[in-house]
């Protein structure tokens, strides 16, 4: 972490950046760019609304028989203990 916090390069995610966690499909420019991150020494955020959108994305998935629910439900067990950095 870099030591002047207002230095500190500050992002927000989009819902598409979210997706990949879920096990969701997303374009290879969204892969790249998450690639990029892990790279960078910079503070991530997300947004409620964006998991919200999540949701709304996984269960419109899961309606056309398209989505592992099981997987997915893996992941966010696994994030549920993960230090809430919401904004």
């Amino acid at each position: 972490m870099l030591k002047n916090k207002k230095n500190t390069l500050r992002i927000l995610l989009d819902t598409s950046f979210i997706l990949p966690t879920l096990g969701i499909d997303v374009a290879k420019k969204v892969l790249d760019g998450l690639r990029k991150l892990t790279q960078t020494r910079a503070e991530i955020f997300y947004s409620r609304f964006s998991i919200l959108e999540s949701l709304w994305i996984a269960a419109r998935l899961i309606k056309n028989f398209t989505f592992d629910i099981k997987a997915s439900l893996t992941v966010l067990k696994a994030s549920c203990k993960v230090e809430d950095t919401t904004v």
